[in-house]
This record gives C-alpha cells, sequence and structure tokens, in this order.
C-alpha cells in the first residue's frame, strides 16, 4: 500500500511539472512582438478551378481548406505564425517572406494580445501566396465572336476577389465599402457573392481585423495583379458573354511572380 501511495505521488509530481513546463512554454509565446497581418502563407503555388455552378468558376490555391487542419501536422505545404513556437528551424523562413511583403509594424499591437496561456493562437486567419499572383489568362477552345479559338478572353470575364494590402502595407483601414450600383451580371449566383464581399467590409473589431480588405471587382484585363501583394488565392470568374454558355473547355493560366505557370482546364457546359 505504501509503495502504491509513493508511485501515486511521484506520478502527481511529475504531472505538476509538466504542467509548470507547459506554462513556461505557454508564457514564453507572449514575448512574441512581432506584428503583422498574415499569419501563414501557402509555400506551394498549385492552383485549381472548381466549376461552382453554370454561372462561374472558382480558381484557388490547392489545398484551400488545409489552413483550418491540425496545427501541429509538420508537413503541410504552409508555413504560419505557430512554426515560430512548435518548429523554430522555420523561423528565418517565414522572417525572409515578411521582408519580401513588406508589412507594416504596429508596435501597439502585438501578438501578446492574441495568445492566451493553454488555448491554441487566437489570431485571425489570414493565408497568402508566398508568390504572388503576376496574371491571370482565360482561353477557350473554341471561338468567341470574332476571337478564334486560343485567344486571351480577359476581356469578357468580371473577376472577384478580395485584397488587403492598405491594412497589411499602411494600417489603412478601407473601412464600409458598398457595391456600385451600375454592377450587374446575369448570373445571380455570382451577384450573391460579390453582395457577400461587400457585405462583410469594414468591420470594426480590431482584434479579429475580419473586414480590412478591398473588393477587387473588375473586368480581368484591367485587374492591377501587380499592386497586389495581399491579393487573397481565391478569385471568382464570371461572363455575360453567350459564349460563355456553350459547351466547351476553359484553359486557365495563372502566372506567379516568380515565373512560375499553372495551367488548368475545366469543361463547361458539356452536358447541353
Amino acid at each position: 500500500m505504501t509503495k502504491n501511495r509513493s508511485l501515486v505521488a511521484l506520478l502527481v509530481l511529475a504531472g505538476l511539472c509538466l504542467l509548470c513546463s507547459s506554462c513556461d512554454r505557454f508564457t514564453d509565446w507572449k514575448k512574441v512582438t512581432w506584428d503583422h497581418y498574415a499569419t501563414g502563407f501557402y509555400l506551394e503555388s498549385s492552383m485549381e478551378v472548381q466549376e461552382e455552378s453554370a454561372d462561374y468558376i472558382e480558381v484557388r490555391v490547392k489545398g484551400w481548406d488545409i489552413k483550418y487542419a491540425k496545427w501541429s501536422v509538420v508537413n503541410r505545404p504552409i508555413i504560419s505564425m505557430t512554426c515560430l513556437f512548435s518548429y523554430p528551424e522555420k523561423r528565418p523562413q517565414l522572417e525572409r517572406i515578411i521582408q519580401d511583403f513588406g508589412e507594416a509594424k504596429h508596435e501597439a499591437h502585438t501578438y501578446e494580445g492574441y495568445t492566451q496561456p493553454h488555448f491554441a493562437f487566437s489570431t485571425p486567419s489570414r493565408y497568402f501566396l508566398k508568390t504572388p499572383i503576376d496574371k491571370v489568362e482565360l482561353v477557350s477552345d473554341r471561338d468567341w465572336e470574332d476571337q478564334p479559338a486560343g485567344s486571351v478572353l480577359n476581356a469578357h470575364f468580371w473577376l472577384l476577389g478580395r485584397c488587403h494590402d492598405r491594412y497589411a502595407k499602411h494600417l489603412d483601414n478601407p473601412g464600409r465599402q458598398k457595391m456600385p450600383a451600375d454592377f450587374h451580371v446575369n448570373s445571380e449566383a455570382y451577384m450573391k457573392l460579390v453582395a457577400q464581399a461587400y457585405d462583410r467590409t469594414g468591420e470594426e473589431d480590431w482584434d479579429l481585423r475580419d473586414g480590412l480588405y478591398e473588393v477587387i471587382l473588375s473586368p480581368l484585363d484591367r485587374v492591377d495583379f501587380a499592386s497586389m501583394d495581399y491579393l487573397e488565392p481565391q478569385l471568382f470568374l464570371t461572363s455575360d458573354s453567350p459564349h460563355f454558355a456553350e459547351p466547351q473547355t476553359l484553359t486557365i493560366r495563372t502566372t506567379f511572380r516568380d515565373g512560375t505557370v499553372t495551367t488548368l482546364t475545366t469543361e463547361i457546359n458539356k452536358s447541353k
């Protein structure tokens, strides 16, 4: 019995020691003084296309939902703030990426305000491509009006996206934005996406910083990708051209600033 009591006491003591060491580790997290807008970056520039409806297509980074995966997964193709504490060897890589992006510093708000002892990070989930997009081009395997198959059709497409550069670089809150009164496309599904994008702008909760982005709503051939480092890698495309409703194969070429090119194809309206 005495031996059992001694064993129990030893286990309790070991547990307390482990708890204390855990406390120290979590306390150390609070010493981080970096403040930057992105909480993580996608290390790969692989893209995928999804035809969400017959009215529009979505182009996004492959594995878009991976940012919600368990943070302790070592081999996921993203690098995030949690790597600073769980995998310190990745810190130099993250520092280089942040320097390349030129993120603003804000001494009044650091990660000390976003960490809680014994809990995971309560930071906003903002993930961007390590290498920003340089351009996106769409071509079809059939003629569009006076443009033969294989021509770049950007002038016929609208792009919807979300860009965070103003806040990330200049700490400038874009505020509440309104959908242009004269904007209209035939796709009801796309109009709902646009309305949702504008409806979520201008959030007042600074800690969440959920709505501090600008809505990019523009003909694709007028989008200035070069000026947008913090463009979310999730873009929605639609067209009012009657050719968009025809059976065809669309090719989407995404070029990144490091010269990498991702080419995607999607068959649309094949059942018609």
